[in-house]
This record gives C-alpha cells, sequence and structure tokens, in this order.
C-alpha cells in the first residue's frame, strides 16, 4: 500500500476510499485496552474497525504516516495537556435550565419557564454526582436559578406595570453618530468575544482542547478579535446608518478523537449564535427592569425612545441622566447587535456557523454540496455582504426578533 495515492477500507458493507492528502486528516486511531480502534471518516461516512496494536503500527507504515494512538480522553502529543484530573461535562438538563432561565423575564409568561429552570437546575444540583469533571454542569445550574429568580421578578414587575402603563412617549431622541458608532464597537467586540468563547469552551467540554491550548477559552477581547471584521465593519456600518454587526477570528476545532463527531460540530456551531442570544436576553431583562422601576422610583424622570428601534434613547430630570442615558443606549445596542449576530451567523453560507449545522446534519446531501463549495466560502461571504438587499432579507428572523423585543419592552414598561 506505501506509495498509493488513494485506500480503500471496508468494514461489513460499508467502505470508504480516501485520498493520500485527507489520511492525515481523517484517520484516527484510539486506545481500547491492548487493542486499537482505527477509523477513516469522510464528509458523508466513517468505516472502523479493532485491530491489534501491531497491526495498527503496520497500517501506518504503510500509509507513511506518523504513529498516532491519542484516546478520546487523552491530551494530543501536538498540544500542552490539560489541567485538572477531569475532563469537563456538561449535560443537557443545565443547558436547558439556561435556556429557559433566560426567557423569564417575559410579562406573565415568564414564571413558567423560570419553573421549568428552576425545577431541572435544582434537580441536576440535588440529583447530580458530586464529581470534579462536573463543576461547569454546577456553576451553570447556579447562574440559572439566580437568573431564573431575578427574572421571575422582572416579570411580576414588568405584568403589574402594563396593568399600570406610563404615558407612551415614542418621540426620537437625539443620536451623536460618533457616540453610536463608539457604543457599537465596544458591544460589538463584547458580543463577539462571547460568542467565540462559546464555540471555544464547547469544544472543550466535547473532548477537543485546541481551541483552550491556543488561549481562546476566555472573555479577553484581545484572544478573538479580527481587525477589520470587530473593529473597521461595525463602525462603517454604523456610519451608513445600519445595525453594527461583525465578525471574530475563527475557533480551530479538532474532532479527530472526539465520539460522535457530526454532534459535537453542530454543537460547537450552535454554541456561538446561542450565546448571543442569551446576552440579548439577558440585556432585554435590564432594559426592562430599568423602565419598569426608574419612573415610578422618581416620578420626574422622562425617558424618551425606550421602545422605539428608530431612534436612541434619551433620561432627562434626575440625578446622573448621562450616565442612564448611556448605560440604556448601550443596553439597546447590546440586544441588537446581539440578535442579529446570531441571525447572522446561522445564514448557511460558509463560512458561517449555519453552513456546519446544514452540512453536518445532512452528510449525505447538502454535506457533499458544502464540502466542496467550503474553500470559496471567503468569496461567497463578499457577494452576501455586497449584493444589494440579500443580506437585509436573509437577516429578516433577526429584525422580526428584534421587533418583538421592543414590543415586549413597550408592552412591559409603556415607553
Amino acid at each position: 500500500m506505501a506509495g498509493a495515492e488513494t485506500v480503500e477500507l471496508q468494514s461489513g458493507e460499508a467502505s470508504i476510499r480516501l485520498g493520500r492528502g485527507t489520511w492525515h486528516r481523517d484517520l484516527h486511531i484510539s486506545e481500547t485496552g491492548s487493542q486499537r480502534v482505527v477509523r477513516f471518516q469522510g464528509p458523508d461516512q466513517e468505516v472502523g474497525f479493532i485491530v491489534s496494536a501491531d497491526e495498527a503500527e503496520r497500517l501506518l507504515r504503510a500509509l507513511q504516516l506518523e504513529p498516532v494512538t491519542v484516546s478520546a480522553r487523552e491530551p494530543s502529543p501536538t498540544r500542552p495537556s490539560r489541567e485538572g484530573p477531569a475532563w469537563p461535562v456538561v449535560t443537557h438538563g443545565t443547558v436547558w435550565s439556561l435556556a429557559c432561565a433566560a426567557l423569564a423575564f417575559v410579562p406573565w409568561v415568564g414564571p413558567a419557564f423560570a419553573a421549568v429552570s428552576l425545577g431541572l437546575a435544582v434537580h441536576f444540583l440535588m440529583r447530580g454526582r458530586q464529581t470534579l469533571a462536573l463543576r461547569h454542569a454546577r456553576y451553570m445550574a447556579t447562574i440559572a436559578i439566580v437568573w431564573a429568580v431575578l427574572g421571575t421578578a422582572v416579570s411580576v414587575l414588568a405584568a403589574w406595570s402594563s396593568l399600570h402603563p406610563i404615558q407612551l412617549d415614542t418621540s426620537r431622541a437625539p443620536r451623536s453618530p460618533w457616540a453610536a458608532a463608539a457604543a457599537g464597537i465596544f458591544v460589538i467586540v463584547i458580543a463577539l468575544s462571547v460568542h467565540e468563547a462559546a464555540h471555544a469552551i464547547t469544544a472543550w467540554w466535547l473532548g477537543d482542547d485546541l481551541a483552550r491550548s491556543q488561549g481562546r477559552v476566555t472573555l479577553n477581547p484581545l484572544a478573538h478579535l479580527h481587525p477589520f471584521g470587530s473593529l473597521l465593519l461595525p463602525l462603517l456600518l454604523v456610519q451608513a446608518g445600519m445595525s453594527p454587526f461583525g465578525f471574530a477570528r475563527p475557533v480551530p476545532v479538532e474532532l479527530g478523537n472526539v465520539r460522535r463527531y457530526r454532534r459535537a460540530h453542530i454543537l460547537i456551531s450552535i454554541a456561538g449564535p446561542g450565546s448571543n442570544l442569551l446576552q440579548a436576553a439577558l440585556c432585554m431583562m435590564i432594559l426592562v427592569a430599568i423602565g419598569c422601576i426608574l419612573p415610578r422610583l422618581a416620578p420626574g424622570v422622562s425617558i424618551r425612545g425606550l421602545s422605539n428601534p428608530h431612534g436612541s434613547v434619551s433620561v432627562t430630570g434626575c440625578m446622573g441622566a448621562t450616565a442612564w442615558t448611556a448605560a440604556l443606549m448601550m443596553l439597546k445596542l447590546g440586544f441588537e447587535v446581539n440578535v442579529l449576530l446570531a441571525a447572522f451567523n446561522l445564514i448557511p453560507i460558509p463560512p458561517l456557523d449555519g453552513s456546519w449545522v446544514m452540512e453536518h446534519l445532512f452528510p449525505n446531501t447538502l454535506g457533499r454540496f458544502y464540502a466542496w463549495i467550503r474553500p470559496y466560502g471567503f468569496l461567497l461571504f463578499l457577494g452576501l455582504v455586497y449584493a444589494d438587499g440579500l443580506l437585509a432579507w436573509l437577516l429578516l428572523p433577526g429584525y422580526v426578533t428584534t421587533g418583538i423585543g421592543y414590543l415586549v419592552l413597550w408592552w412591559s414598561t409603556g415607553i
């Protein structure tokens, strides 16, 4: 087999043919006792079988590859070893608990989401094993409990406010383009940092520590920012009067030794947009809380443009009005930016996250198509950005979601 340009392996009725250029990427060998599991994984299928250690080494020598015997729970020899005796584990219940907690602030229906969140989180903390590997899941469950309690309080307050509305003020507040640009860049930097960190953390949880070894499991913006996508592009969009969004440096992923490769890749891909939706929910919850509490604590306070998506917000009639105005403007931008970032990254066009989701959901059809067009993904991305009206049409779900959010904000505060 040495010197061959392709290799074909067969296991039962399944077979796979791979070219030399993909052997180093698609050949995976893991240990199971004294034997080895040899697995070839292509874009739409995989073939695996169990052999002895000597047979695995002969196979690698025949393919003229370096011997690699990395188990699914051991660090790769090409990367720094991970710290700690246990690989982090996160349960489905804690993820759903945090997702439900994000909706606990919605008027009237929020307590129902909070009850589900509290039930899942408390059940995990009471019944879950207290192992070191599950400490991340315990952190998430604790955050979900705090978020659900706060969200329930905001939901009850918003429901009461909707029965006792304040005069509606839809006037457009003065808008400084430079202040809006600075605020937009700050918000986009935070949103992108959390987005990329979510990708890296999810990959680490699922068994791939490549991003962690490169310092990407962090909220430090310097580890994630892209000079054009994170700074210049949002500035240009704000100056053009459009909602700001951008992109950061992609997180490296190496899932060769991860079980259920396609499922892991889908979860890693949706972790980024999911983190943006959580940030948007947090911003909206704080906006609802401030809009309900501030005018009632100080009756002389006037808030303009809070639920107006086309204008800036302004606060007058109280001490620190400038600081309140800046805080509310940042929260509104944070809500809009994170919703649009989630919608933008879920567009199924390479290299966006939605393309990876579609590729691994439908490996035999769309998977082949995406594997063919992915080398030209950046050109497709530029065409998407510059195509007249196409991007706005694809972002329609994001615009609809922001509209619903502002409707909830008006319904809750009457401002």
